[in-house]
């Protein structure tokens, strides 16, 4: 998004809080962090990070999303335990189990 389209945008949303009566100078308007951008800007190969999770749990060793966002963001930058935990409930829900008190996914 441009820094023109950005203000815009801005001005617009300040102007539609100004007529309704809400108090915008107590607004700050912050930037998109880093992480926010790379998120929307680089789309992960949703398939791809399953067969890497289903290669892992091929050694019978159940894992976190977190073990696996550790392991795979080498190989998948920008990846996510959110994007992970997606990735293995819905693509993955044939193929892998998980356990709600160990908070670990196996293979089916």
């Amino acid at each position: 998004m441009t820094e023109s389209k950005q203000n815009d945008d801005v001005a617009a949303a300040l102007a539609i809080l100004q007529q309704a009566g809400f108090p915008v100078e107590r607004i700050r308007i912050l930037p998109a962090t880093d992480d926010q951008r790379n998120e929307q800007a680089t789309e992960i190969d949703r398939q791809a990070v399953l067969a890497a999770c289903c290669e892992l749990l091929a050694d019978g060793m159940p894992r976190s999303a977190k073990e696996f966002t550790a392991d795979l963001r080498g190989t998948f930058p920008g990846l996510t335990r959110k994007v992970v935990s997606s990735i293995l409930t819905h693509e993955g829900k044939e193929r892998v189990s998980y356990d709600r008190e160990g908070y670990t996914y196996s293979l089916s």
